[in-house]
């Protein structure tokens, strides 16, 4: 804590420089931290637990107001949060995360080279218009805030179903569902896999999926719905986004950036959330999605997984290592169904060669305990319109296919997820290289030899090596003609 309370020091007033500085360590990972209204600032930079001991205090717009209350921080958030004190003077006890004690945010930010979850007085509006509707949509383009601004609503609420249509990055997870959880909980309640990024190749797919997860919400209706939305918002995702909101038919929808979506009365418009300048260009989207791949496959060895500005930093492969060393599970073809999601589905494939392309592929796990029609035993390839709505327990990574025992391998991150499971969806989702690849020392994993990542140079004329000792296609056309000219004369 050194060269963070060295930092608060230079912010401080002259007042408070001989102050103690309001920090009690109660064990190695526990900290008693003291935040003034007006004066200090907290700053969580990892994955933590905050609970409120005396006081009033506001972290990611939900208030904890109650000796005890408890709000988690999840390291995957994109903006550090920050927590305020609405009090005169408040305590709170930090549990595994480390923090940056500040007056000054943007300071602070600029020093660390982080983003602050800084909420604007337009977002404080919307997140109390919010409370008093039943349903809300967040729509938007890419990299606006639409997570964020999902995240401080649901906080606002306290507890709310959040039904989340982002394929590519979701609030959480790995990527690859369309899914409806309650936001108090850290499990699904229901959790459909379209086996894509995108929903482009297998749009009616997307959609029946989704109709799906809100007539679940229609059968409960016992809290509100918060429905986050993906970032497609031309063309065929203008249609999308339009065909989701005939269906949900909320009563706020809130637009961010450049969004004008159709159907609905009630539109608020937001300016997107700006990054500073100090930061570096954010990650992009497969980085995400490998990023969230990772920590949903090593869940249980969070300290692997690194993360710089956003991505995966994994330069000495220990994520693939972590990955190949997980145990691997065995399952019987003999006792397997398998059902065709997505783009996937669009294909006529038989069951053999459906099987034949599973290693290296990601496949969704469910069970014949939630098929709604009873399949005879001899269906082991499922029709497409029942695995397309099937609910899904969790996803695998499927390492090997042995022709010999007529078995599967699998790599999984919770065995207790293959108790009931006896359906693989298979869609069109895999593994990035930086899952699979454990260097190049390292054994290789059955499809994915040490050489195939070796090319062959280029043995055209007009290659690299000639570029660069100076002779390029212009230069060979100019010879040409130059003895072309010679025989004329």
């Amino acid at each position: 804590m050194g060269d963070l309370e060295e930092f608060a020091k230079s912010h401080s007033t002259p007042s408070l420089r001989n102050e103690q500085w309001g920090l009690e360590r109660i064990d190695e990972n526990t900290l008693l931290v003291e935040v003034r209204r007006g004066c200090w600032r907290l700053i969580i930079r990892k994955k933590a637990i905050v609970e409120i001991i005396k006081g009033r205090c506001e972290i990611d717009g939900s208030l904890l107001d109650k000796k005890g209350q408890k709000i988690h921080i999840e390291e995957s958030a994109l903006l550090a949060p920050v927590i305020r004190a609405r009090s005169k003077r408040a305590i709170v006890r930090i549990e595994g995360g480390d923090f940056i004690r500040t007056r000054s945010i943007a300071e602070a930010g600029s020093a660390f080279g982080l983003a602050i979850c800084n909420i604007s007085k337009a977002w404080r509006r919307v997140m109390r218009l919010a409370l008093s509707h039943q349903v809300t949509l967040i729509c938007g383009p890419k990299a606006v805030g639409k997570s964020t601004l999902c995240k401080l609503i649901a906080n606002a609420f306290g507890d709310v179903w959040i039904l989340d249509s982002d394929l590519g990055q979701p609030l959480l997870g790995p990527p690859g569902f369309v899914s409806i959880r309650r936001h108090t909980s850290k499990s699904f309640a229901l959790r459909i896999f379209i086996g894509d990024v995108t929903p482009r190749d297998a749009p009616q797919v997307y959609l029946a999926a989704i109709e799906r997860l809100i007539t679940y919400w229609c059968m409960q209706q016992d809290l509100p719905l918060l429905i986050n939305t993906c970032g497609w918002v031309r063309g065929l995702g203008a249609e999308l986004l339009n065909s989701i909101i005939r269906v949900s038919r909320p009563q706020l929808c809130v637009a961010i950036g450049d969004c004008l979506p159709l159907g609905v009365r009630n539109i608020i418009s937001l300016k997107p959330y700006k990054r500073p300048d100090y930061l570096r260009a954010q990650a992009s989207a497969p980085q995400r999605r490998t990023l969230a791949l990772a920590r949903y496959f090593l869940a249980s060895t969070p300290n692997i997984v690194r993360v710089t500005n956003g991505a995966l930093a994994d330069p000495n492969f220990a994520v693939g290592q972590a990955i190949a060393a997980l145990p691997r599970f065995k399952a019987s073809i003999h006792k397997l169904r398998l059902g065709l999601v997505g783009a996937a589905a669009q294909q006529e494939i038989s069951f053999s060669d459906a099987i034949a392309s599973l290693p290296g592929a990601l496949v969704g796990l469910a069970s014949t305990i939630d098929l709604t029609e009873t399949l005879d035993e001899t269906h082991l390839l499922l029709p497409s319109e029942i695995a397309t709505v099937l609910p899904c327990r969790g996803l695998a990574l499927v390492v090997a296919l042995d022709l010999t025992n007529n078995s599967l391998l699998l790599t999984l991150p919770d065995p207790h997820l293959l108790s009931d499971c006896d359906i693989l969806l298979r869609g069109t989702l895999h593994a990035s290289i930086h899952l699979i690849y454990s260097g190049p020392q390292a054994p290789a994993f059955p499809f994915l030899a040490a050489n195939a990542l070796a090319s062959d140079p280029m043995r055209s004329r007009s290659n690299l090596q000639r570029r660069r000792n100076g002779a390029g296609r212009n230069d060979i056309y100019d010879d040409n003609r130059n003895s072309e000219r010679k025989r004329k004369k």
